[in-house]
């Protein structure tokens, strides 16, 4: 990734990233990474099958290493796509909050 690749968002932004798209998991070499820039701390989003649910896309979490994380956060899409290239587009939106503590089953690191 290049700086072109990448951007800020303040605190407190409420806008719409027009064009902005999680690759699919198959198909991508670093995801759409969210990275926390003071601690370093990165989270990679991409779209996929789940291991226990191979039917559905979901909005799989992975850290820095690709290791899943708060599997029991994904966010199930719908029906399975083959690439793309059927089936139906999702619009999401993403909040952004600052950790208050680690939930249940979760360290301060995921």
């Amino acid at each position: 990734a290049t700086d072109e690749d990448s951007f800020e968002i303040p605190p407190h932004l409420d806008a719409a990233a027009e064009g902005l798209v999680v690759p699919w998991s198959s198909t991508t070499f670093h995801g759409l990474i969210i990275l926390e820039v003071e601690s370093g701390q990165l989270i990679r989003c991409t779209v996929g099958p789940k291991e226990s649910d191979a039917g559905r896309d979901w909005l799989r979490l992975h850290n820095s290493d690709w290791a899943p994380i708060a599997e029991d956060d994904w966010l199930e899409l719908g029906p399975r796509h083959w690439f793309g290239a059927i089936g139906n587009s999702v619009q999401l939106q993403l909040t952004f909050q600052e950790p208050t503590s680690a939930s249940p089953g979760h360290s301060p690191e995921e």
